[in-house]
This record gives structure tokens, sequence and C-alpha cells, in this order.
């Protein structure tokens, strides 16, 4: 055997030796990732039979890590997500156990297809609606509703119409009273729900502009009217993440080719009156409305 060729069958074997290793790291991951997952589901089934502060905690903290991983997991099963989903309705359970569910639907309504079977729950979205209009509700729990309702929102065109419908008013006044508050944490997840509100309306259309807008006796264009309000305050939140949402939203008023002109003056006199409102801000308006292009995400 020639040097060349030792030298060949050496480099062979590393790169085997490489490959091996890096299979067996994938499986340890795989592994680590299924007993996760078998964690999770045992942690639920135990809320599931014994609701408390203890075990909903338990629970949200292990579903946070689950739903992050691809593989299947028992407790997103339609039964189990509308079993937790009732759970959360329930005004028996202790508070602080609600808001700890409350967190494992924001996680589970990540995952595709789940979010339809919480919001068609029988009592999830008047149980929503009515915490988020409630003085009393702590503003963790009305933050917690509200990112769980923005991914609902976000899922499908029908999803959100049904969902807006309920709740979007609802949210729409929680946003203002955090703005009186100038509460910026609270203003970046409500401006997220109302770009998906928003976001859908691009997606039902095969054009880069969006559909054509909802006519008069469709209830999307009650929900949209009182939203628009709603993004001219937000759009003078300093804040890039909430003005970045807001001009994701306001892009379908702003540049829908079929857009009727009230949508588009309604808004544009929103960005004239009552500075302050950034110089960026504007310059990225303009730029929506001379630049066409799609915009999938925060």
């Amino acid at each position: 055997m020639s040097d060349a060729e030792k030298e060949k069958e050496e480099k062979d074997i590393e790169e085997d030796k490489e490959k091996d290793k890096e299979k067996g790291k994938e499986k340890d991951k795989e592994e680590e990732e299924e007993k996760r997952n078998r964690a999770a589901d045992a942690a639920v089934r135990r809320l599931l039979e014994a609701p408390s502060v203890f075990t909903s905690t338990e629970a949200r903290k292990l579903t946070t890590f689950a739903c992050g991983v691809p593989l299947k997991v028992d407790f997103l099963t339609p039964e189990c997500v509308g079993a937790i989903t009732d759970l959360f309705t329930r005004d028996d359970v202790p508070f602080e156990a609600r808001y700890q569910i409350a967190w494992i639907l924001c996680n589970v309504s990540t995952v595709p297809k789940t979010s339809a079977t919480i919001a068609h729950r029988p009592e999830f979205l008047d149980t929503c609606a009515r915490m988020l209009d409630a003085p009393d509700t702590a503003n963790d729990m009305k933050y917690q509703l509200v990112w769980t309702l923005a991914n609902i929102i976000g899922d499908t065109a029908n999803l959100r119409e049904f969902v807006v419908a309920k709740v979007l008013g609802p949210i729409e006044r929680y946003a203002l009273e955090r703005y009186a508050r100038m509460d910026v944490a609270s203003l970046r997840i409500c401006a997220f729900a109302f770009h998906n509100v928003h976001r859908g309306l691009r997606w039902d259309s095969d054009s880069d502009g969006g559909g054509d807008p909802p006519g008069d006796d469709n209830p999307m264009r009650e929900a949209l009217d009182s939203n628009l309000h709603v993004l001219g305050k937000l759009a003078r939140v300093d804040d890039p993440v909430v003005r970045l949402s807001v001009l994701h939203a306001a892009d379908w008023y702003m540049r829908n080719p079929h857009s009727d002109g009230d949508f588009v003056n309604c808004f544009h006199l929103m960005l004239n009156e009552d500075a302050p409102f950034s110089g960026e801000l504007l310059d990225a308006c303009v730029a929506s409305l001379s630049v066409p292009q799609r915009s999938d995400g925060i």
C-alpha cells in the first residue's frame, strides 16, 4: 500500500469516526427530547387529575420544554388540549393555578392544529373576554391571555374571524388601558395580536397587496374600523417592536390596491395629527406604500 493510499485510508477512518460521533449526539438529543416529552405528559395528567398551584406550575414548566421539539406528545391530542382548556375556564380552580394553565395554553397554541381545539371549547373565549375586561384581573393573567389569543388569531383566516368577533374588543380595551400606563411589555403583545389580525388578510390573497376589503355586511369590517383607532394610539409608543407590529398591521390599509380610500386616508390622518411620530416610522410608512412586500412575522 502506497503512502497516498495509507493517508486516504486514515482520513476515511477519521471521517467515519466523526460521523459516528454526530449520530451518537443526535441519538442522545432525541432520547433527551423523548424523556422531556414523557415527563410533560405525566405532569399534565397529574394536573388534570388534581388541579393545584403545584401541579399546574410543574406542568407549565415541562410543557414549555416539550412544545419546542418536533416529537409527538400525548398531551397535544385534541382530547387532552380540550381538557386543559376546560380546566382553565373553571372558577373553582385557584387563580394562580389558572394563571399557570393559561401559560400552558399559550405554549400549546403555538403548535399547529391546537389553536382551533382551544378556541372552540365552549367557555374559553367568553372566559377570556370576561377576564380581560374585569378590572380586578391581574395584569400578568391578561398579558398571558392576549399572547394566547394572538397565537390563535394568527392561525387561519376562518379561525381568526371567529375569535376576533369574540375578543378583539376586550384586547383593544386592554391595549388602551396599558397605553395609559405606557406599559411597553404589554403593548408589545397587544400589537402582536393586532398584527396577526391583519396579517391573515394578506394570507387570504394570492397577491402581494392583500385581499379585497370586507364589505359593510362583513363582521370583520366593523372590527377593522375600530382597530384602526387603537393602531393610531400604539403608533405613538416609543418602542421599535410595538411600532414594527403596528406598521405590519397598518400595511394592509395603506398599501392594499383594493382598499377603500377611507381606510387609507384615515390612517394617514392619524399619522399626521398629534405628534410625536418619529421620522423613522413615517419613513417606514412611505416605504410600505411604495414597495410591495409581504410581512410574515415580527
